[in-house]
């Protein structure tokens, strides 16, 4: 579910429905839990496909790390939903249409799928 504010109804049913197993989408970062207690996060490429380079991966990657501290820090429930999962970075392309996983963050390098 997309939202666009924390402080907000929607914003209290994305997190019901993210609990359930259903992805939590804010400011373009996704979020999903997964049932081995990690959570996910996916960052689409800045960047089109043929051009993402590991600067801009690495730069992706701290915004969505910014994102999800944004999002722990204005929402206590988000916060204490996350807070004893691992954390797995994914950055991926999406046109609209079509979408594809292009690498994973492992140490703060990318793994290029």
């Amino acid at each position: 579910m997309k939202v666009h504010d924390v402080n907000t109804q929607r914003f209290e049913v994305a997190l019901e429905f993210l609990r359930e197993g259903d992805t939590l989408t804010f400011d373009a970062v996704d979020f999903w839990l997964s049932a081995e207690e990690t959570l996910n996060v996916n960052v689409n490429s800045s960047w089109w496909i043929g051009n993402t380079n590991e600067e801009r991966a690495l730069s992706d990657l701290k915004r969505a790390k910014d994102v999800l501290a944004y999002v722990a820090q204005e929402s206590p429930e988000f916060a204490r939903i996350i807070k004893n999962r691992t954390r797995r970075f994914t950055l991926s392309y999406f046109d609209g249409r079509d979408g594809v996983l292009l690498g994973s963050f492992v140490d703060g390098k990318i793994l290029w799928t």
